[in-house]
């Protein structure tokens, strides 16, 4: 049974599309701050340039995260007596 409205939607939800998506965008929004990246001429170049720039974002994540907890605790390391 073939259930209306699925096809090339299910496809465009998935994970590497939604990676895709997001490496253009990072490509147009490096371009637009003057790095000289092209997505079709060297994505090897942009790839490299978008894992780099998501490990950042991972470590500054990580180190609010660490600085949250420093600052403030555990809620749920804390129990009510």
């Amino acid at each position: 049974a073939h259930t209306r409205g699925t096809g090339d939607n299910l496809v465009r939800g998935s994970g590497e599309v939604a990676d895709f998506r997001s490496l253009n965008m990072h490509i147009q929004e490096a371009q637009e701050k003057g790095q000289d990246v092209h997505m079709q001429a060297a994505p090897s170049q942009a790839e490299m340039l978008h894992a780099a720039f998501r490990e950042r974002k991972e470590k500054l994540m990580e180190e609010n995260k660490r600085r949250l907890l420093e600052k403030y605790g555990s809620a749920a390391g804390s129990k009510p007596d």
